[in-house]
């Protein structure tokens, strides 16, 4: 497998604590999107640098520029998926769902 989809429940975990989801493989794009209340299309990519220190953001449904604040690190990834890395409504509000697509 070298793409999937599919949905996780937020945690309301940041960091460590952080929800967990596992793809099978090492991700170098994930989009990400809350299903259960309105939010923003997001993508990270490697083209753009996703790794665990940065987290350059496309918005789907906006035509403005990547966005990286530099201190906020949204979604770490990990050899087989990705963490979700910080707590807020757009990516692990606590009972809130989400979509992904992950790309290797």
């Amino acid at each position: 497998g070298i793409s999937k989809v599919g949905s996780y429940t937020g945690n309301g975990g940041a960091g460590d604590t952080g929800q967990v989801i596992t793809t099978g493989f090492n991700p170098r794009l994930v989009m990400i999107k809350r299903a259960s209340g309105t939010s923003n299309w997001y993508i990270l990519d490697t083209t753009r640098g996703f790794t665990s220190s940065n987290n350059k953001r496309l918005k789907l449904n906006s035509n403005a520029a990547q966005d990286a604040t530099g201190s906020n690190i949204y979604v770490v990834p990990l050899s087989t998926g990705f963490r979700v890395n910080i707590e807020t409504s757009e990516w692990n509000a606590n009972g809130s769902e989400y979509i992904y697509y992950a790309h290797a």
